[in-house]
């Protein structure tokens, strides 16, 4: 697509497993991917309880679900998701 701007090439590398330093761009992108209607194993109510968090919040539950699911599935999680949960637990909480 001929996309140069670094901050979009980013956003969409790491759409799926999130990074520590996410710039908003990435943040938004991470959770509208993770949200979006076709997503059936969400929980009934999941998009709208963390409508009212900052980025970083919604991002913390949407890790926390992510490794519920994959706990379920028996999936590995991606080295960097983990290093974005420790981090967002030290600022967040």
């Amino acid at each position: 697509f001929s996309v140069k701007d670094p901050d979009v090439l980013s956003a969409v590398r790491f759409h799926t497993t999130g990074r520590i330093h996410m710039s908003d761009l990435e943040k938004v992108v991470f959770i509208a991917d993770y949200i979006e209607p076709n997503r059936t194993f969400l929980p009934d109510g999941f998009r709208e309880r963390i409508s009212g968090f900052s980025l970083d919040g919604m991002i913390l539950h949407i890790l926390n679900d992510l490794f519920g699911y994959m706990g379920r599935k028996g999936g590995k999680i991606a080295p960097p998701t983990k290093v974005l949960y420790k981090a967002l637990l030290a600022r967040v909480r």
